[in-house]
């Protein structure tokens, strides 16, 4: 049976008990990651936004990778995908090279510079959730890391990927 979930605002329908443990986690996993993004902004100061710094990410992770790769992985079109890209590359963060075999394949990698940024951003982000969890004691830090393992995991699973550990994600 399908019950409206009342969290604040108007919520979708879930199916089982709303008051559920798995309502409960699934819920607070959804809180911190609306307040995550929010809290970004605060977190890399006018830098980058949480998107663009996700998309470098990205694109570090690979190496390389097309306009058309990147849309893919995104779940956009590669229009939506140029468009992303755009002010990075303005920044002289990204680079896209045509290819010289066919010119409507662009291929992007992080400038010198763009690497530089993001491994700055990278120990700004670790900082930051290392001084949000200063409240928790040394276990529950560990149970939390355990429980954050097993839910990634699972959604690695449900989203086909193979992948066990990343920190990229």
């Amino acid at each position: 049976m399908e019950k409206t979930l009342n969290h604040g605002r108007d919520a979708p329908k879930a199916r089982g008990d709303a008051d559920s443990p798995a309502h409960e986690a699934a819920y607070a996993l959804w809180d911190l990651w609306r307040l995550w993004k929010q809290y970004s902004r605060s977190v890399y100061k006018g830098e980058r936004t949480f998107e663009q710094h996700f998309l470098l990410r990205r694109i570090a992770r690979r190496g390389s990778m097309t306009v058309s790769e990147l849309a893919d992985e995104l779940g956009i079109t590669p229009g939506a995908a140029t468009i992303a890209t755009r002010r990075l590359e303005k920044a002289g963060l990204l680079r896209k090279e045509r290819s010289e075999a066919d010119q409507r394949v662009v291929t992007l990698s992080l400038t010198p510079a763009g690497k530089a940024s993001l491994d700055e951003l990278e120990v700004i982000r670790l900082n930051a959730l290392i001084k949000l969890l200063e409240p928790l004691d040394p276990d529950e830090k560990r149970t939390l890391a355990t429980l954050v393992q097993k839910v990634t995991y699972a959604m690695r699973l449900e989203g086909g990927e193979t992948r066990t550990h990343e920190k990229d994600d």
